[in-house]
């Protein structure tokens, strides 16, 4: 019974099968980026900020932000050659010098490139724990 109107409306069955092809394979979102709105910037927090200098001068008053960024450069780059960088927060600060002399000799630090990261440890940790609070 339902054979003579299916072979009647073939042609229909058959451009209805492809039209709903068509409408599944075009309703997908679109490929195209859209821009990230101003609000949506993230921020590294692992980055030494302009407010880390004055804690970091509180310890060693010749240090700059430049040197901080070196520091942080220093650590992100070398800690991650080797495996993830670490939270800041994750060690105390008596723990971090014990660390720095295992890791620096790893990394093959020289002493300047050790106080640059030392430096940017302590004034980093010192601003993500005023933060908290």
């Amino acid at each position: 019974m339902l054979y003579p109107i299916i072979k009647k409306f073939k042609a229909v069955f058959i451009l209805v099968f492809i039209g709903i092809i068509i409408v599944q394979c075009t309703n997908t979102k679109p490929t195209t980026a859209t821009k990230p709105s101003a609000t949506a910037v993230k921020v590294d927090p692992f980055h030494p900020q302009q407010t880390d200098v004055p804690l970091a001068q509180a310890h060693w008053p010749s240090v700059t932000a430049e040197e901080l960024v070196q520091g942080y450069q220093i650590y992100s780059t070398k800690c991650n050659d080797c495996h993830d960088m670490k939270n800041l927060m994750e060690f105390s600060v008596d723990e971090w010098p014990d660390l720095m002399k295992k890791m620096g000799r790893k990394a093959k630090l020289d002493s300047i490139q050790y106080n640059q990261v030392w430096h940017y440890i302590v004034a980093r940790r010192e601003a993500l724990a005023a933060a908290k609070n």
